[in-house]
């Protein structure tokens, strides 16, 4: 036999790349300034936190979790300051019982939450699980106030809130959390709109409170009845209709440039469920309808120049513009959310797309990624 034919390196390479041979090392993960994410997305790759330029470019791993932040499973979330992460970490699978077996097989996923001071890559805490209880973050309050919830496999059970500037954590009561977590805050911390009940049977309403933060002024927006007579608006005369068997209000939403609180009112006829969306101008109280059909999890959001809602639920996703919502436009996606006025980011499979509301065009952003959201920091004016 000859001698052995002579491969060049690169050659030898791509034979070991092919054969998964070789192991490329994880992006590098380190302290982040602020302006390194202001205007960026960020989403999941691989399991772990990245980001990257609203075009795709320039992408950045944030988290090194070794792929246990699960597509699906695992919600993250940046604190409106952008200087804190917070996600679910993927612990291990609840043991239970397989009652033909007779034996422990894997269940629900258990996670713990994490929070991370971005600024130095250090972690302030981790919120570990009780035996038999998950937890699960729901969202920032301003003043780095995270939101979670305790649960077992019977459902929800208690709330809390963790305080990461006093690097401690407080149950809320059953009134509180329902508030907290039914209200909205708006990005700079200066609103929060938040919906109570008064009254009994038949005489029992509802109200839409707007409260200034900083002046700590409350306002009802709207109250109506659940049943009977219903009443819109700050004034008695402003809006008088009949409110068949029951409704309800619910999801406030408070515009970004603050002239609207949108919400929906979801009606009981028959044992049927209507959603209709409205808006309320936070000045004169006058009332609009936008859209009446099924809206399942309540899923909408406002444009940044107030200009468009968007619904985002999983039955259909529809941009509505305000001035003209009668000629809706359908779009497709999951995860959606706005990046600008007129642009919608939203996955589709394993691939995150831009969808213009003003061409109604999509544009290709970054493949391998998934549960995409806009980094926008807010400037606390509370």
């Amino acid at each position: 036999m000859g001698p052995y034919p002579k491969f060049r390196s690169t050659t030898v390479f791509v034979m070991l790349l092919l054969a998964g041979l070789v192991v490329f090392p994880a992006a590098s993960v380190g302290a982040l300034e602020i302006s390194d994410l202001e205007g960026k997305i960020a989403f999941l790759r691989d399991g772990d936190v990245w980001i990257a330029d609203l075009d795709g470019r320039n992408a950045r791993q944030v988290t090194n979790t070794n792929g246990n932040i699960k597509e699906g499973y695992s919600p993250f979330y940046f604190s409106p300051t952008l200087r804190y992460l917070a996600y679910s970490k993927f612990l291990r699978y609840a043991l239970e019982l397989d009652e033909e077996k007779n034996e422990q097989v894997p269940g629900q996923a258990v996670h713990s939450i994490v929070i991370t001071d971005l600024t130095n890559q250090k972690p302030v805490t981790e919120i570990l699980p009780r035996d038999g209880e998950f937890v699960l973050p729901n969202g920032w309050l301003p003043n780095d106030k995270l939101l979670f919830h305790e649960a077992s496999g019977g459902g929800v059970g208690d709330h809390f809130e963790y305080d990461v500037r006093q690097n401690g954590q407080r149950p809320l009561g059953i009134e509180e959390a329902s508030q907290l977590y039914g209200g909205d805050f708006h990005q700079d911390g200066s609103l929060w709109a938040y919906v109570t009940d008064s009254g009994l049977g038949p005489q029992s309403q509802q109200h839409l409170h707007l409260v200034d933060l900083h002046s700590k002024r409350d306002r009802i927006l709207v109250s109506w009845r659940q049943r009977g007579p219903a009443r819109l608006g700050p004034e008695p005369s402003s809006l008088v209709k009949e409110a068949p068997n029951w409704r309800s209000i619910s999801a406030p939403r408070i515009s970004p440039q603050k002239k609207f609180v949108a919400f929906i009112e979801m009606e009981g006829v028959k044992g049927e469920y209507v959603h209709t969306l409205w808006i309320v101008d936070t000045k004169d109280g006058s009332l609009k309808q936008l859209y009446k059909g099924k809206i399942p999890g309540q899923q909408f959001a406002w444009s940044f120049d107030d200009g468009f809602i968007a619904i985002l639920s999983s039955a259909e996703r529809i941009v509505l513009a305000v001035q003209n919502p009668a000629n809706p436009q359908k779009f497709q996606g999951t995860d959606c959310g706005w990046v600008a006025t007129n642009n919608i980011l939203c996955a589709q499979e394993t691939s995150l797309y831009l969808y213009n509301v003003t061409t109604r065009q999509y544009q290709l952003v970054l493949k391998n990624a998934a549960q995409p959201t806009f980094l926008r920091r807010a400037i606390n004016k509370q």
